[in-house]
C-alpha cells in the first residue's frame, strides 16, 4: 500500500508511528513545506510530486483551511482520504469535495477520533440499549489551559492559536461537536455565546457554549474553552430513566489505542474501498454547526 501523508506536525508523528506499527510493509510519502534530514521517509514538497508518488491513500494533517485544495486534487485521481478534524475551516466547498469523492468511488473519513474511544463507544451503547430510557438532554464539556496543551512549546505559534490557520475553542475542540451529533442526531437549531476571556493574547474564540435543539426533540448543551486548570472533559446523558456520566480523562484506556482502531478502520476501508463509519458528512454538519455558532 502506498501513503501519503501530509503535514508532519504532533498529530501527523502520531499517525505515522501507528501506520508503521499496523502497516510496516506500507510505502509513505510525506508532503511537507521542507524537508528534514531526520525524518527517513521519503518527503516531497511539492503536490504536484506527491501526486507523482500515486497513492492508494492519503492522511491529510495541515491545518484546517489547507485541507480541501490537497484533498479535492487526491480525490480526483481516487486517493482514499483520512482527514484530520474538522474537515476544513467552514462549510464552503466542502460538498463539492464530497461528490467529487463519491464521482470517483474515493473512501473519505474525518478523524473525530473519539468514536473509537472504547469507554465512550459502551456509553453509546448503553444508551441505544435503553438503559436511560429515551434520551432528552445530551452535555459535552471539553476544557484546557492552551499553555499546557503541549509543554515546551510557544502555544502562541501553534494552530489553535492561530484565526489564519484554523484556530479557536469551536474549531479546535470540535470533538465535542461530533459526539453530541453521533448522540443526538440531526440538528434543528443552535444558539452561542462565543467569547476571547482568558489572556492568552489569541484572535479567536479561547471560550464557547452552545445550545442545540436536535430534530428528535433532544436538547444539548456544549461547552468548550482554552483556560481551564485543571483540565476537564465530561459527557452526561440524561435520559427519562436514568442519567449517565463519562469522565473522559480519568478512563485508564491506553490513549493511543483510539488512534490505533481508528488508522485500522481507515486502513480496511482503503482496501474494500467502502465508506468509513465517519463520513465527510459527518464532518460537514460539525461544520454546520460551528457556522451557525458563530452567526
Amino acid at each position: 500500500m502506498r501513503i501519503l501523508l501530509v503535514s508532519l506536525g504532533s498529530i501527523g508523528r502520531r499517525h505515522l508511528a501507528n501506520l508503521r506499527q499496523l502497516e510496516p510493509d506500507a510505502e509513505v510519502c510525506i508532503l511537507r513545506r521542507a524537508l528534514d534530514p531526520a525524518v527517513h521517509e521519503t518527503q516531497v514538497t511539492t503536490l504536484e510530486a506527491a501526486l507523482a508518488f500515486a497513492p492508494d491513500a492519503a492522511l491529510i494533517c495541515s491545518p484546517a483551511p489547507q485541507h480541501l485544495e490537497v484533498a479535492a486534487a487526491l480525490a480526483a485521481c481516487g486517493v482514499a482520504l483520512f482527514i484530520e478534524q474538522p474537515l476544513s475551516h467552514d462549510p464552503s466547498g466542502v460538498a463539492e469535495l464530497l461528490t467529487l469523492a463519491r464521482e470517483k468511488g474515493a473512501p473519505l473519513m474525518v478523524g473525530y477520533c473519539l468514536r473509537f474511544f472504547a469507554p465512550l463507544r459502551a456509553l453509546r451503547d448503553d444508551v441505544l440499549a435503553g438503559k436511560v430510557g429515551r434520551l432528552v438532554h445530551i452535555h459535552a464539556e471539553v476544557g484546557q489551559h492552551l499553555a499546557d496543551w503541549r509543554p515546551g512549546t510557544d502555544y502562541r505559534a501553534s494552530v489553535t492559536a492561530q484565526r489564519a490557520l484554523g484556530g479557536g475553542a469551536l474549531l479546535e475542540l470540535s470533538h465535542e461537536i461530533d459526539t453530541a451529533l453521533w448522540f443526538g442526531g440531526e440538528v434543528e437549531s443552535v444558539t452561542a455565546q462565543l467569547g476571547t476571556l482568558g489572556d492568552l493574547g489569541l484572535d479567536v474564540e479561547d471560550s464557547a457554549d452552545l445550545q442545540l435543539r436536535f430534530r428528535n426533540g433532544v436538547l444539548g448543551t456544549i461547552h468548550l474553552d482554552l483556560l481551564q486548570r485543571p483540565p476537564r472533559r465530561l459527557l452526561r446523558l440524561i435520559g427519562t430513566e436514568g442519567t449517565l456520566t463519562l469522565d473522559l480523562l480519568a478512563s485508564a484506556e491506553d490513549r493511543n489505542a483510539m488512534y490505533l482502531e481508528e488508522l485500522r478502520h481507515f486502513l480496511d476501508c482503503v482496501r474494500t474501498r467502502r465508506q468509513p463509519d465517519i463520513t465527510g458528512e459527518d464532518g460537514l454538519r460539525v461544520l454546520e454547526v460551528i457556522a451557525a455558532a458563530r452567526r
